[in-house]
């Protein structure tokens, strides 16, 4: 089989597993999302480049990526709750690559200056610069965070290849804190997104988006590899986009079927256990 006719089988594939993306399982598929985003990048990177991670939380991203980039290479790691900091630090510096990753202290967004961030401290994982409603009672802390935009944190002379950004519903405006960025070194980016309920809540449009990544050049996947267009924002599915230069369209097509053929298997295996045991 070419690599045409497995990617066309892989679609038909990953169409189906759609199917199953629903409130009803997010915990389990998202896991599928988070282990398809690390075979990805890890095949994307290489000795050198250099990765940015927004909102990277606990490390379960930043390390892998250090890890891919090596010694010569460079993670940008974006964290500003001072516990989960601390977390991230202490897994950094477990895994030995504290000179590789750059920890800062802050949430990227559009903007320089300061914000109110809404701690949940019953699941850390819902905290962002808006406060949101929630699917259960929660304890939730306010905490004064600086705000910064990606742009002041890339070094000239870096090789920025990959960014991914997950901080609950303001993906968006911290990428377009980072327009010189993309447009100097057009690295893939994979990103969450929460549709209409995030650009409500962050004061975005769909046109804004897709307007966003079409003056960029780039074009939008989900993590299951199926193209994403502007007619999908109001359906419910993956809510991990891969954003990607036109140019770069059969390089992230190729890597992306890897990622997901990889861990397609396992998630089968995984669902048949389940069922036996």
């Amino acid at each position: 089989m070419n690599i045409e006719e497995t990617q066309a089988s892989l679609r038909r594939v990953s169409a189906k597993l759609q199917q199953t993306v629903n409130p009803s399982n997010n915990q389990r598929v998202g896991e599928l999302f988070e282990r398809i985003l690390e075979s990805f990048y890890s095949n994307v990177l290489r000795p050198g480049d250099t990765a940015i991670d927004i909102g990277a939380s606990r490390g379960i991203h930043t390390v892998p990526m250090a890890r891919a980039v090596g010694d010569t290479g460079r993670v940008l790691g974006f964290e500003p709750i001072p516990q989960v900091r601390a977390l991230l630090t202490d897994a950094v510096r477990q895994a030995k690559v504290s000179h590789i990753v750059e920890i800062h202290p802050l949430a990227l967004s559009n903007y320089s200056g300061s914000s109110q961030f809404t701690v949940v401290m019953d699941d850390i994982g819902y905290s962002g610069l808006k406060d949101r409603a929630l699917p259960f009672e929660a304890d939730k802390q306010t905490i004064e965070v600086p705000v910064d935009i990606l742009d002041n944190y890339v070094a000239d002379d870096a090789r920025v290849t990959f960014i991914k950004a997950d901080v609950e519903g303001g993906e968006f405006p911290a990428l377009q804190g980072g327009i010189k960025t993309l447009e100097k070194h057009r690295p893939l980016v994979v990103f969450e997104t929460g549709r209409a309920f995030s650009a409500q809540l962050y004061g975005y449009t769909k046109q804004d988006l897709f307007g966003f990544f079409q003056e960029l050049g780039y074009e939008l996947k989900d993590i299951l590899g199926c193209r994403y267009l502007e007619e999908q924002w109001d359906q419910f599915g993956p809510w991990n986009l891969v954003a990607y230069p036109y140019e770069q369209g059969r390089t992230v097509a190729d890597v992306l079927s890897i990622a997901i053929a990889e861990n397609l298997i396992g998630f089968s295996w995984d669902a048949r256990q389940g069922a036996e045991s």
